[in-house]
């Protein structure tokens, strides 16, 4: 006997009672889990948590506060993926309850005989399919491998062997007993028609090398399995036995083809962090767990003028695995941004001397375009062809000379002589075909101007300025590609060869020396800043004649208005005030920076201009590196591959940007952000590709395809590769090893290939 008290009162229990209640119990769940309301319940759940996400796709749910974020499905919400939104707990449970009610209400309702044997049936069948997908999602793990067909293995004389990646423009070099070697795939042909020899007819893959060694430089030519047919061919020659009686211009230099095997494949909708220690190969993999996928989160101090990004909350540790060559280096995620771009900006807080103006120009009534001028760039000083310029004067002379038209100049000295020639560019021969050479007295020479050109280049390559000068020395001619950075100046054969191949730069004739000044033609709006010392002068001299300039003008611009009549309008613009123009347009000075720093920081991307089809791959993590009590930050930009060297760098289709840093103990560290990866159970190379595509063929532009099968072999326990190749296409999928292999995507013929 038991004793329960409730109440103050005290009473026995008898046993019997107990028994009798837990069997009241247990009959009371039985009748819930054999219910048909349960069942139909736990269906109608079932069915709106599949319907929801399409139901709400679009969604928008800038009233939640995701502002950057204006369409999706509502499963993002829960940062969660497709499959991940059908493998979540609720859904799982509710497929659980599912069939613990089917199970228990066949066994109590449905009595199993001949008559309700379909009965049973179809409900088995159900629960075979339910548990069948369970485990079989529970176990699953998809992702890609990318599979290149071949890479060069090197031979250098006197060099260990060496190899390249067999994809258009990968390059390598290699240091020999023979100096330097440098090794570049200029093109790739997979399907190159062999004419002569015991295979003419066959087609084979073939791989042009360009080997550059001191002065001799040739392209070797490779095709997969016919060594034999390997030669080389030099440029302006042609095949180097028709020239040299030899198959082969460097007899001590073996280049040959072989297998590229891939070892990993990359988990879908996963992410990681590699680590590696500067000039290994070998990535040392962190996975990273819990970290946003839709959602930008970053402190507002790291991005670019981005509104509506939440805090990260908490940091988050990547896992360090066994065997990382850094375990001391401690990293943590301290941002995420789904589509951005790092941008680099001037701004203030820095000594170095850069100035910058971003101003606003329209109607005054209407909308305005934003312009930014640079002083120092040698383009970006102006704006709207010309018209808007920029400037930095450092002197009151300097000013009046910028409001001055100033013709280019040539300027020509001879060596060892006091013969000097300055010469205003006035007319070129594009403007007068008939344009006298003009003779250098006391020399051999006479020159001419073909054309010139101001601000060349781009901000990669630098802004430079040229003048085209045609020379004549005596019977000799050249042209001189004058510029006005001394470096740049070069020397060509001129005129062309009259059989039409491709002129060539000689080396520089030191007998005579020139420099080109770009000329200056004032636009309509000019904009002068300049130290505080001369900006006052000018300020105090212009209140005398013009009305309404202050007298103080410290970090102000001058700006300066040419009139239709040639007369100057004199102004000062300040920090978000306007100026009204003639004709209605007004000017504000957004922002003047003269002294600062350059920044780079992540911008995102709005998503009216996001291509829908980029996935992750323009997303962002920003890590800090905590080591010898200091934290470096960092952006790391996405890796669709960890791959090991810049040889796998392919325009338009792989990336490899890793980041460098040095730690305060002065080891220098790899960082790369991409997905995380696993290892194939046997590695895989690429025997073959075939495309099987539409009558009419593939042109390249047209969608004309109808399969894609990569002919593979597979890595055996001996150490050789399978004799039996196998074939994997779109439809088609190869098993190896538990592990199946299907044809995911290829890769297009892009230039340098076909």
């Amino acid at each position: 006997m038991s004793i329960t008290q409730s109440q103050g009162v005290v009473r026995p229990v008898d046993q019997a009672e107990r028994t009798a209640g837990r069997t009241s119990l247990t009959a009371g769940l039985l009748n819930v889990f054999t219910s048909i309301w349960t069942g139909v319940v736990i269906l109608t759940f079932i069915f709106l948590y599949s319907s929801i996400d399409a139901l709400i796709t679009f969604v928008n749910l800038e009233l939640l506060g995701w502002t950057h974020i204006e369409q999706f499905p509502i499963r993002k919400f829960f940062e969660l993926t497709e499959y991940e939104w059908y493998h979540w707990w609720p859904f799982n449970l509710s497929i659980i309850l599912l069939m613990v009610v089917m199970v228990a209400t066949m066994a109590r309702r449905v009595p199993m005989n001949r008559f309700t044997a379909g009965v049973w049936l179809a409900h088995v069948g159900i629960l075979v399919l339910g548990v069948g997908s369970w485990v079989y999602f529970a176990s699953k793990i998809e992702g890609d491998a990318p599979i290149i067909r071949r890479q060069v293995v090197i031979q250098a004389p006197g060099a260990e062997p060496a190899t390249l990646v067999a994809l258009p423009g990968a390059r390598t070099s290699v240091e020999t007993e023979n100096g330097r070697y440098d090794f570049q795939i200029t093109s790739i042909t997979p399907e190159w028609p062999i004419l002569s020899g015991d295979d003419a007819g066959k087609k084979a893959y073939s791989v042009n090398v360009m080997v550059r060694q001191g002065q001799q430089q040739f392209v070797r030519q490779l095709l997969a399995g016919y060594p034999q047919y390997t030669e080389d061919i030099i440029p302006g020659q042609g095949r180097a036995v028709k020239s040299t009686g030899k198959k082969l211009v460097d007899e001590q230099l073996t280049l040959s083809l072989d297998y590229l095997p891939q070892e990993y494949f990359y988990i879908d909708h996963s992410r990681a962090l590699y680590v590696r220690q500067a000039g290994q190969q070998q990535w040392n993999q962190r996975v990273i767990e819990h970290l946003p996928r839709y959602h930008d989160k970053a402190a507002l101090v790291s991005v670019w003028d981005t509104p509506a990004i939440k805090p990260f909350g908490q940091e988050i540790q990547p896992q360090i695995e066994k065997g990382d060559a850094l375990p001391d280096v401690e990293v943590r995620v301290t941002g995420y941004l789904r589509y951005a771009r790092l941008l680099q900006k001037f701004v203030e807080g820095g000594e170095q001397l850069y100035p910058i103006a971003e101003i606003s120009m329209g109607p005054t009534d209407g909308s305005s375009r934003q312009l930014r001028l640079e002083a120092f760039d040698k383009q970006a000083f102006s704006a709207e062809q010309g018209q808007i310029q920029f400037y930095w004067a450092n002197t009151r002379e300097e000013m009046a000379a910028l409001l001055e038209q100033k013709p280019p100049v040539l300027n020509i000295h001879i060596p060892d002589t006091d013969i000097s020639v300055r010469h205003e560019i006035t007319l070129t021969l594009r403007e007068d075909p008939n344009l006298p050479f003009e003779p250098i007295e006391g020399t051999n020479y006479s020159w001419r101007v073909r054309f010139y050109e101001d601000g060349l280049g781009d901000a990669s390559s630098g802004h430079f300025s040229i003048a085209s000068v045609e020379v004549r020395r005596g019977e000799e001619s050249y042209l001189r590609m004058v510029a006005d950075e001394e470096a740049r100046t070069r020397d060509l054969n001129w005129p062309l060869p009259e059989d039409g191949s491709a002129h060539a730069w000689r080396d520089l004739d030191t007998g005579i020396e020139m420099t080109y000044e770009p000329g200056r033609e004032p636009g309509l709006m000019t904009l002068i800043a300049g130290p505080d010392g001369v900006m006052d002068d000018l300020a105090k001299e212009l209140a005398k004649s013009v009305p309404g300039i202050p007298p103080d003008v410290r970090d102000k611009l001058l700006l300066v208005i040419r009139k239709m009549s040639g007369d100057l309008d004199f102004r000062y613009l300040r920090a978000g005030q306007a100026q009204e123009l003639a004709g209605g347009f007004q000017v504000t000075l957004d922002e003047y920076i003269r002294k600062g720093r350059w920044d780079i920081r992540p911008e995102v991307v709005p998503v009216s201009l996001r291509d829908p089809d980029a996935g992750e791959q323009l997303s962002m993590i920003q890590v800090e590196v905590r080591s010898g009590g200091q934290v470096l930050k960092h952006w790391l930009g996405y890796h669709l591959f960890a791959f090991e060297n810049e040889q796998y760098r392919f325009p338009g289709r792989f990336v490899y940007s890793p980041t460098l840093i040095t730690l305060p103990d002065g080891r220098k560290v790899e960082l790369l952000f991409g997905r995380a990866r696993r290892g194939l159970p046997s590695p895989a190379v690429l025997e073959d590709f075939i495309l099987t595509s539409h009558i009419g063929g593939f042109t390249g532009d047209t969608g004309s395809i109808r399969d894609w099968t990569s002919v593979v072999r597979f890595a055996q326990d001996d150490g050789n590769w399978s004799e039996q190749t196998q074939r994997v296409s779109v439809n088609a999928p190869v098993e190896n090893q538990r592990f199946w292999f299907f044809q995911a995507q290829w890769d297009p013929p892009v230039q340098g290939s076909s």
